[in-house]
This record gives structure tokens, C-alpha cells and sequence, in this order.
């Protein structure tokens, strides 16, 4: 709510405006004083201090546009950007983009941009801004040295005729100014210090953590190689496999050859030499899951509802079995099945289940629902 108008014109030289939010996530930029005095109701209003020099960038229209982010020490989670188009009556509407960790799992109608912290770039998914000048800004960008930075308590670090600035504890993810043992430690950590993959846990950790090859999963089985039928019964010495998942918008997604390839660099650089380590494809097991319940729902509602709720809720690990029990209690949870019957689990591939009737999927496997047929019983 607005109690006090702002003299939008006079703050920092132009550099400052204020955005009302028009609906979430959609603003418009007030231009001047008329805009404020026409408003006559309870209002989301922002302030926006922009640097010398504001951060605004021309549109391609092309999926493949990459913005340079020309700055140093980057706070990644503090940028916030804004994409601009005009709405029916000639309006400029800035909407408000979001920062997602995986590009391939946003559709068409998600507004939102993957930073590449290697490269230091912004990249765009299967939305893109529209063409055009001045469509894109960045109206949030902080820059820290986390970690590295060592601003003490009680350190007066800001001093001029204005301010005085004094820390009362040491900085946000900072850390304290090292001592004679803290320098000690850190030299002997350096001197021993070794990248070497020897357990499942190091493989996993090296390939999650190398963000330019842009894995969605890993898993590292040891002591298997590919055809070994009778794993983890029967093993293989000195052998490694390695399953990887890389992020795509197909829910079967698969390495290519130049992707192993990338991979096995990597790996090669770290395993031990005596190590044979195989780059893999899991095999994708697809599911089918049948259902008798009471709902008050139709089946179609209920059908898109317990796909929703499978694929939301279930992320399904590789050598993970199929549980009915985890499965009744998805679908019991939603406010339109009052009453379960009976759930069966099915596939037109290999597979054994339990005494339970749980699906088993192999070490080398992944499961996905893929058909989900429902027969709803009247009471």
C-alpha cells in the first residue's frame, strides 16, 4: 500500500524508477507523477536503483542467444532479469524471468533462463524474449566473494564524511581473517590433497559436480561391465560402469558417442590406472500402472491428477523397484479418491516382481510410468 508518494523523477540522476505489479510477475515501469495520483487502490509497488550505466540487452528472437556477463565475482542467486513485450493497448509490461538449475525441464509457456557459471553467460530454453531493442535487463546483480571474503566483527570498513559502517558479526558466508593455524592447515590440506577415483562415491561426486557436462544423474557400479547378466551375484575385477542421465527434455534421454567421449576425459584424468571404466546408457524400463478406486472425480481427471502427482512426488533412482506401497500412498493422498481397491504393476519387458507384487528393475535400470489405466467403482 502506498502511504507516501516518491519523487520518482529526482532520485539518483534517473536511475532510480518504481515498478507496480499489474498481475504476479508482470510489472510496469511509472514514468512520472501522473501515473501514481491515477491510482486509487491498495498497490504492490518496487524500487529499482540501477547501476551507472543500466543493464539492458537487444533480443534475437533465437533460441540459441547467450548474454555475456561482463563481471567478475558474480552472486548468481541475486540476479534477477526481466524480459519486456506490449500488451493490447500499447503498454511496455516487464515479466519477470525465473533462474532454473536445469533449462530441459522447462516447456514452452515457462519463462525462464539458465546461467552457465563456467562461462559466465545467460541462456535461454524453449521460451525465448521476442525480438527487438532494449528487451532484456538485469535489474538485480550482486557480487560477493562468499567463502573467500573475511570481513570481521567489530571492523570498521566503511569511512567517509556520510557514513560510518561498522560489522557487528562477520559477513554473510564469510569467514573469519585466518590465523598461524588456519595457514597451517591449509598447507598441509594443499600438499596432500588428491582428486583420485577409488570408491562409487568419488565417481559420482567428480562427474555431479563438472558443470559444462550438464548430467541430470549419475550412478557408479563397481565391479560391473556391460552383459554381466548375474551382477551383484557376479562380479568383474577391476572394472567400473558408470550410468549418466544428461539433462533433456526427452524422458528417455541418452549419451551420445562425442557425450561419452566428454565424459570418459574426465574420468580418465582421475580413475586409477588398473581401473577399466565403462560410460553407459541405463536402460529405460517402462511401466504400466492399473488402478480400481472411488473417486469423485472422472477418470480423466483423476487419471491426469495421478500422473501429476506420480511425476511431481517419484523420482525414481536407478535400481530402484516399482513399490505398490509407495504408489497407494500417492494416490490415497489426493482429496479426490476416497477409497482404493486394488493397484497392479505390468511391463511388456523382462522383469520379475516380489512377494509384494513390486516391480524388481535391475542395477543397470530406471523406471518410468508410462500408462496409467484407472476404473473407478461406484460405492
Amino acid at each position: 500500500e502506498l502511504h507516501e508518494k516518491p519523487n520518482i523523477l529526482s532520485e539518483n540522476n534517473g536511475n532510480c524508477i518504481y515498478q507496480m505489479e499489474i498481475e504476479e510477475n508482470k510489472w510496469i515501469d511509472l514514468k512520472n507523477d501522473f501515473d501514481l495520483f491515477s491510482i486509487s487502490k491498495e498497490i504492490k509497488l518496487r524500487k529499482i536503483t540501477y547501476l551507472k550505466d543500466p543493464i539492458i540487452f537487444d533480443s534475437t528472437g533465437l533460441p540459441d542467444q547467450i548474454i555475456m556477463l561482463d563481471y567478475k565475482d558474480i552472486f548468481y542467486d541475486t540476479l534477477k532479469l526481466q524480459v519486456s513485450y506490449e500488451n493490447d493497448l500499447g503498454d511496455v509490461i516487464w515479466e519477470d524471468w525465473e533462474l532454473t538449475k536445469n533449462i530441459f525441464k522447462c516447456s514452452k509457456e515457462d519463462s525462464c533462463f539458465y546461467i552457465d557459471r563456467q562461462e559466465n553467460t545467460i541462456n535461454f530454453g524453449y521460451k525465448v524474449p521476442e525480438k527487438g531493442k532494449n528487451r532484456i535487463r538485469i535489474i538485480s546483480l550482486g557480487q560477493s566473494h562468499l567463502e573467500k571474503g573475511n570481513i570481521k566483527a567489530d571492523n570498521l570498513y566503511c569511512n567517509n564524511l556520510k557514513i560510518n559502517l561498522k560489522g557487528i558479526t562477520i559477513a554473510k558466508d564469510g569467514k573469519k581473517f585466518p590465523d598461524i593455524t588456519d595457514l597451517k592447515d591449509q598447507l598441509y590440506k594443499k600438499i596432500n590433497s588428491h582428486e583420485i577415483a577409488v570408491s562409487s562415491q568419488d565417481y559420482e561426486a567428480i562427474l555431479s559436480k563438472s558443470q559444462g557436462l550438464m548430467i541430470e544423474k549419475v550412478k557408479c557400479l563397481p565391479l560391473y561391465r556391460p552383459d554381466l547378466k548375474k551382477y551383484p551375484d557376479e562380479l568383474a575385477e577391476n572394472q567400473v560402469s558408470v550410468l549418466v542421465i544428461p539433462f533433456s527434455e526427452d524422458e528417455k534421454s541418452q549419451l551420445n558417442s562425442s557425450y561419452i567421449k566428454n565424459i570418459k576425459n574426465e574420468i580418465n584424468e582421475k580413475r586409477m590406472l588398473s581401473t577399466e571404466v565403462h560410460i553407459l546408457n541405463p536402460i529405460y524400463y517402462e511401466i504400466d500402472l492399473s488402478c480400481e478406486i472411488s473417486s469423485l472425480a472422472n477418470k480423466d481427471t483423476i487419471i491426469r491428477q495421478i500422473k501429476n502427482k506420480v511425476a511431481d512426488e517419484i523420482d525414481y533412482d536407478f535400481g530402484e523397484n516399482i513399490s505398490k506401497s509407495k504408489l497407494y500412498k500417492k494416490i490415497i493422498d489426493l482429496d479426490t479418491v476416497k477409497s482404493i481397491y486394488s493397484i497392479r504393476l505390468s511391463s511388456c519387458q523382462s522383469l520379475s516382481k516380489n512377494n509384494q507384487g513390486d516391480i524388481e528393475i535391475p542395477p543397470n535400470g530406471i523406471a518410468i510410468i508410462k500408462n496409467i489405466e484407472v476404473v473407478i467403482i461406484s460405492d
